[in-house]
């Protein structure tokens, strides 16, 4: 049987759950630093960040690195490297990238580009 202390501490433990719950959904989202946005690096220093939700499709971003220039060109939602002075170009053919946890690198020219976010990156086939 469960003496009046019992149930009041019971009752104080479920209120500070829902209110934690209450709290989280309500205050704890939608803050600028959740938001997906592109983070562009050179030569190790961040260049400029871009929320994904303004970037212009179509629009190209020269960035300066060690060996040169690399363009950064945005599409709808997504972003991707077309030319740069590094000798084998793997950093253009990785592609488009657009979720949280993407990235492309540009060893050569010290240039990286990276999709940030609050969303977990997904699972790949080697991710068990």
């Amino acid at each position: 049987m469960l003496t009046r202390y019992d149930k009041i501490l019971a009752i104080v433990v479920i209120l500070a759950a829902i209110s934690g719950i209450i709290f989280y959904s309500f205050i704890g989202r939608n803050t600028v630093e959740e938001q997906d946005r592109i983070v562009i690096e050179a030569m190790g220093e961040v260049i400029q960040e871009i929320p994904i939700d303004e970037l212009e499709p179509g629009k190209e971003i020269p960035i300066r690195g060690y060996l040169g220039d690399s363009v950064l060109e945005m599409g709808e939602d997504r972003v991707r490297l077309v030319h740069s002075p590094c000798p084998d170009h793997l950093c253009v053919y990785m592609g488009w990238i657009s979720r949280p946890g993407e990235i492309i690198v540009c060893l050569p020219n010290m240039v990286m580009v990276r999709v940030e976010g609050k969303l977990e990156p997904e699972r790949d086939g080697i991710t068990r």
